[in-house]
C-alpha cells in the first residue's frame, strides 16, 4: 500500500470527514459504545477483544508500519536536503558500531559537531476529546522510545561518539506534539511546512488504514 498524494485538497476533505466520524463515534467498528451491550466486539481480522479505533490504527498486526515508514522517509529526505553538515548514516538498520544489539533506530544522523543523533518516530493514538490524557500518552511514548535506545547511545558514547536519543511524535489523528520543536531545531528544520505535511499525511494514512481494515474484513467474511 503506497502513499501518493495526487490530490491534496481531496485528501484533506476525506481526512476531515474521517476525523469527524472518529469524534462522533460513527466509525463502522465492532467495539460497543456501551460496555453492557451484547453486539460483536472482536476485531474482524486478528480477533483482538475490542475493535476500537486505537486497535485498528496502532495495534492490529494487519496494518503494521504503513504510516510510520512514510513519516520516517519524509523526515529522512528533509534532513538530507535541508540540514547543512548533517549526514544520514542509516534508516531502520542496526547500528554498526554497537555489536550484538538487535535494535534498529529509525534514523541515525552524524552531525557537524561530530556528535550522533538517534531519532525514532512513533505514532500513538490520541484520546479523543481529552487533551490531558493525550498529553500523558505522548509523554509516555517519548520516554519509552528514549529509554529503549539509551543503551545504544551509551555504547556509542563509550566509544567516544557523543550520542543523543530523540523521539518524533505525531498523533495517529494528526495531533502534533509541541515537544517535537527542540528535536527539529537540532536538525535545522524549523519550517511549519514539514509539521503540516507530516500531520496531514498521518491523517490520510489513518483514513486509508481504516478503509483497508473494512475491505480486508469484508473479504474474510
Amino acid at each position: 500500500m503506497s502513499y501518493r498524494e495526487t490530490n491534496p485538497q481531496q485528501e484533506e476533505k476525506h481526512g476531515r470527514a474521517f476525523l469527524r466520524a472518529v469524534r462522533n463515534g460513527t466509525l463502522r467498528l465492532y467495539a460497543p459504545k456501551k460496555r453492557w451491550t451484547d453486539m460483536l466486539k472482536a476485531c474482524r481480522l486478528c480477533g483482538h477483544a475490542f475493535e476500537t479505533v486505537g486497535h485498528v490504527l496502532n495495534h492490529c498486526r494487519s496494518h503494521a508500519r504503513l504510516w510510520h515508514d512514510d513519516i520516517q522517509n519524509r523526515l529522512t529526505h528533509a534532513i538530507a536536503g535541508n540540514t547543512p553538515g548533517a549526514r544520514v548514516v542509516s534508516v531502520n538498520q542496526r547500528v554498526k558500531d554497537v555489536g550484538g544489539s538487535p535494535l534498529r533506530p529509525d534514523i541515525v544522523i552524524d552531525q557537524s559537531d561530530g556528535s550522533r543523533l538517534l531519532v525514532d518516530v512513533t505514532v500513538p493514538v490520541e484520546h479523543v476529546n481529552d487533551a490531558f490524557r493525550t498529553r500523558a500518552s505522548f509523554d509516555k511514548a517519548r520516554r519509552t522510545k528514549i529509554d529503549k535506545y539509551r543503551c545504544v547511545a551509551d555504547a556509542l558514547s563509550a566509544r567516544g561518539v557523543r550520542t543523543r536519543v530523540e523521539a518524533l511524535i505525531v498523533g495517529a489523528l494528526g495531533t502534533w506534539d509541541s515537544k517535537n520543536a527542540p528535536v527539529l531545531r537540532q536538525l535545522g528544520l524549523v519550517s511549519d511546512d514539514l509539521r503540516d505535511v507530516l500531520c496531514r499525511r498521518t491523517v490520510t494514512w489513518a483514513r486509508r488504514i481504516y478503509d483497508r481494515h473494512l475491505k480486508m474484513g469484508a473479504t474474510c467474511n
